[in-house]
This record gives structure tokens, sequence and C-alpha cells, in this order.
């Protein structure tokens, strides 16, 4: 089943959200559980503009390599997709998209740290990632399946 591009724009949209929402939280309260140099420093992190930050990071990950990903993999999934059963066909594309976000976390860090230790915090937010843009297209095809006429 191809999808437009416009969808998968949308879902790498929604996706960097979610993901950003989840990122400013669990940011947040780790810098609520360190002691910052100052006080004041803490007053200043608020739940917004960890958001904002985490936006201008995860959403030009998710639209540049988040969607031409997602066209790879599923057209690698497509090609094996008659020999599998539906939940395996789920599982292998829930592993795949996780296993993508890993490359794509790990590399985007990289770059934009550049320090080779960045790697294994950019593997995990990548993988979360990737399990997230892959939990939205999910619903985007329900929803796409649920109204598209009967042939």
């Amino acid at each position: 089943m191809k999808r437009p591009i416009w969808k998968r724009i949308l879902v790498g949209v929604i996706a960097g959200t979610i993901f950003s929402l989840w990122i400013a939280g669990v940011f947040l309260s780790v810098f609520e559980s360190i002691e910052l140099p100052t006080e004041e420093m803490l007053n200043e992190i608020t739940f917004g503009s960890m958001f904002i930050m985490a936006m201008f990071y995860a959403l030009p990950i998710f639209l540049l390599l988040g969607v031409p990903g997602s066209i790879i993999v599923d057209s690698w999934l497509q090609k094996r997709n008659s020999q599998w059963k539906n939940v395996k066909r789920i599982f292998i594309g829930f592993l795949t998209y996780a296993i993508g976000g890993i490359v794509v976390g790990v590399i985007s860090s990289v770059i934009i740290v550049f320090h080779p230790q960045a790697a294994l915090l950019g593997g995990i937010l990548g993988t979360s990632g990737g399990i997230a843009y892959w939990g939205v297209l999910q619903i985007v095809n329900f929803i796409g399946a649920r109204n598209e006429p009967a042939v």
C-alpha cells in the first residue's frame, strides 16, 4: 500500500511533536533531580522551553531522516509482506522501525554534537523516536483503511 508523501510528512510532524513532549518531560525531571549551580537556573527551565528546544532538534530529524527512512523500510516490508502473517508482519515492522530509529539517532547525535559518546544517548532517543513514528503510522494506516471505499 503506497502512501502519499504528505501523509508521511504529517506522520513525521505528529510523531516529532509527541517525541518532543516526551523528551521535554524526561529532561525537565532530570534537571529537577540534579543540583544546578544556581537556583535561578531551575526557575528559567520550563516545560515549554524544553519542548521548544526538543522540537528544534526533533522535527528536522523526523522530516529529513525519518520520512525517507520510512519509505525505505516500508518498501522493504512490502516486498516480504505476502510471506508473513499479520502478527509477524506487525512485529517485524515494529523492530525495523526501532532499529531504523537507532541508526538515525546515532548518526544525528554524532553529527550534531560531534562527540562519539553521544551515540549511546542518540541510540536510546532514536529508538523511542522510531517507535513513536511507527505508532503514529499504524494509527494513520488504521484510520485510512477504515475510510477507503470497498472494492
